[in-house]
């Protein structure tokens, strides 16, 4: 479908974290232990020179990677602007493996939103996580900019090969675990190019919250 083939150029940028290739818990739940505090990261980085925070309380989308449009509520994604209740991804761009994740669509396929959770670097034995996408930023020069922000405390990074966001094209990637991230991109929004970053942001702090069992 054209719809499908327009939707994995405009989250390609999102989701390129995997493509260098550098017990579970209960469902829906964060893995806490007994010195949880209220921060989800700490300020102690995982090594090296990366800024990326350890992630204290990770999240599990396993219950969710067969059907990841099941996860987000369709209300939510209509009142955002886009149609129907999703289309599931093949986890693949240009023939690589990159993880599962949902597309959504306006009436007129010219406003697109999606995620993806990108398991492909931990189903590898790879570091995976936001903290390998910022050394492709970093030693690689991949993203053309890196803009570091959190979403409902994880962190979490505006990131992109170009930087679009004028022109109504987001991509945002998000931490929930030290080898675990899922990014979010939405485009398409030349006539308000504010909306794309916004309902990138409503998007993905949606995933996290209803990962940790929220509603």
């Amino acid at each position: 479908m054209v719809f499908q083939r327009r939707v994995v150029v405009l989250v390609s940028a999102a989701i390129a974290i995997v493509l260098a290739g550098c017990s579970r818990p209960e469902a829906g739940t964060a893995i806490t232990d007994s010195s949880q505090s209220e921060q989800v990261s700490s300020s102690q980085t995982q090594g090296d020179d990366s800024p990326i925070p350890h992630i204290s309380e990770p999240l599990d989308p396993s219950p969710y990677l067969d059907d990841p449009c099941g996860l987000v509520p369709r209300s939510f994604v209509n009142d955002l602007g886009y149609q129907g209740p999703g289309e599931k991804t093949t986890g693949k761009v240009s023939g690589m493996r990159v993880g599962p994740g949902c597309n959504w669509g306006t009436v007129d396929q010219i406003e697109l939103l999606s995620y993806n959770f990108q398991t492909a670097p931990r189903e590898r034995g790879e570091p995976g996580g936001l903290r390998q996408a910022y050394m492709m930023y970093e030693k690689q020069n991949l993203y053309a900019f890196w803009e570091p922000t959190d979403i409902a405390r994880y962190p979490a990074a505006f990131a992109d090969f170009e930087d679009l966001r004028d022109e109504g094209q987001c991509h945002l990637l998000v931490g929930i675990a030290d080898d675990l991230s899922f990014g979010v991109a939405a485009g398409g929004h030349r006539d308000d190019p504010a909306r794309a970053c916004e309902n990138a942001t409503a998007l993905a702090t949606k995933v996290v919250e209803l990962l940790k069992g929220g509603s």
